[in-house]
């Protein structure tokens, strides 16, 4: 599938991923490449998997295992100063 096409698939397949997006006031270009906050976008993409059928079509990370793995690697979440 094009690329291009994938905006509209959301659209009109995922009306409750793309309702998300919209109140957001996050457009499709900006969530598809990461650029939205971590758990909005993972909310997103397991709404739109769902409405989908299940399929694992679009990226979605677990926000909270991430964090844990990142504290059991590194002790702590880094910060820059």
């Amino acid at each position: 599938m094009p690329e291009r096409a994938w905006p509209e698939v959301l659209r009109l397949y995922c009306p409750a991923a793309w309702r998300m997006l919209t109140e957001a006031g996050i457009s499709f270009e900006q969530w598809s490449s990461g650029r939205c906050e971590a758990v909005l976008c993972s909310r997103v993409g397991a709404t739109a998997n769902t409405e989908l059928g299940g399929y694992a079509v679009f990226v979605v990370m677990d926000v909270p295992a991430v964090v844990a793995e990142v504290v059991g690697t590194l002790g702590a979440i880094p910060t820059f100063s």
